[in-house]
């Protein structure tokens, strides 16, 4: 489970697109490592606040991030 976390984490510090304002939109699908299938219910909070959101039934999530120095964390 935690192999599929960093693998993920690895994946979205990727996908930050610098924007112009403070805030972005961070999105996602969080998968299993064994057979990359969908992981709905995962939870995913911005580390430090109480701003986090849920995956859809088909693995996916959007988040606001304000300075894109937040650090997200999957359980």
């Amino acid at each position: 489970m935690k192999k599929y976390l960093i693998i993920l984490i690895g994946l979205l510090t990727m996908a930050f697109i610098p924007q112009r304002s403070n805030t972005r939109v961070v999105s996602g699908t969080v998968t299993a490592s064994e057979d990359g299938s969908p992981l709905p219910g995962v939870t995913i909070l911005i580390k430090g606040t109480q701003r986090f959101t849920h995956t859809n039934g088909e693995g996916k999530y959007q988040l606001e991030v304000t300075t894109g120095q937040e650090v997200l964390v999957f359980s």
